[in-house]
């Protein structure tokens, strides 16, 4: 996941998502949406926003945005 988010991060947000361990998938998701938001905000805020995350969860990415 962290290999491919620099290069598609769409990609690994869906790679992410399919992680079995709930911690890890959780790490991996933020990291990939924090590293997409500094890259595309827009897209980025589209795939949170519509993302099967939970609404803690996207407040949480969100609210660290830079």
């Amino acid at each position: 996941v962290d290999a491919v988010s620099t290069q598609n991060a769409e990609l690994a947000a869906a790679w992410a998502r399919g992680i079995a361990d709930e911690t890890r998938r959780n790490n991996q998701m933020e990291r990939v949406a924090r590293q997409w938001l500094e890259q595309e905000g827009t897209a980025a805020l589209r795939w949170i926003q519509q993302a099967p995350l939970t609404d803690a969860f996207k407040k949480q990415v969100l609210e660290k945005r830079p």
